[in-house]
């Protein structure tokens, strides 16, 4: 039988100004990994069908997600996934549709200036049984194992009026 959910579709380490257009991952464990990256990211036209997790840009300057479809289908699983340790660091999410468990996690939210934004049309779909956030913004991580701790950094949240959110 085929492994489902082992592989990384794309994985950068202290990349600089990357963009992954019109990807496709199946079956995957993510689409991308990105760590300690120094300067923008940026994921456009991504479609991510029964993933494990979809998109995780830890420790990237600038962070963005646009135009894409996601779907992470495992208990616990993220859609996108960002990390709040740095100052000044920021996580841009437009026009996307992400069914997740946590649709938009931001981990280890411990700066003092962290900006997330949403804007134009997001579709943010939870199927975590026990709660119901689209957005955790959290101290720590989050995969559904323990409840969120309350993040000791600030995070700028912008365009989520709509959404669900752990803070």
């Amino acid at each position: 039988s085929e492994a489902v959910h082992t592989a990384v579709g794309v994985k950068f380490q202290q990349a600089y100004d990357i963009t992954l257009e019109k990807c496709t991952a199946t079956n995957l464990h993510s689409l991308l990994q990105a760590e300690s990256c120094g300067s923008t990211i940026t994921v456009d036209g991504a479609t991510v069908v029964n993933g494990k997790n979809a998109i995780s840009l830890n420790n990237t300057m600038n962070a963005i997600v646009r135009n894409s479809n996601i779907e992470s289908v495992v208990k616990g699983g993220y859609g996108i996934r960002h990390k709040g340790e740095v100052e000044n660091y920021k996580l841009s999410v437009e026009n996307c549709t992400v069914k997740a468990f946590v649709p938009v996690l931001i981990r280890n939210m411990t700066a003092s200036s962290y900006t997330c934004t949403l804007s134009g049309t997001n579709n943010l779909i939870e199927t975590n049984e026990d709660h119901d956030w689209q957005i955790v913004i959290c101290n720590g991580d989050y995969d559904g194992k323990n409840e969120p701790v309350a993040p000791t950094g600030n995070c700028t949240l912008t365009g989520a009026e709509s959404f669900n959110v752990f803070k």
